[in-house]
């Protein structure tokens, strides 16, 4: 049961920081065009 419950935590820890960078990529793509590269190709 602890390995099943540190999965599902790492799992949405992982998906916070996905969304974390996605946001700011695209926050950032008018100052930064890597991030308009990268926002396109995620």
């Amino acid at each position: 049961m602890s390995i099943t419950l540190g999965t599902i935590a790492l799992s949405v820890i992982s998906t916070i920081w996905f969304f974390t960078y996605r946001t700011y990529f695209v926050l950032s793509q008018e100052i930064n065009p890597v991030g308009e590269i990268l926002r396109r190709t995620a």
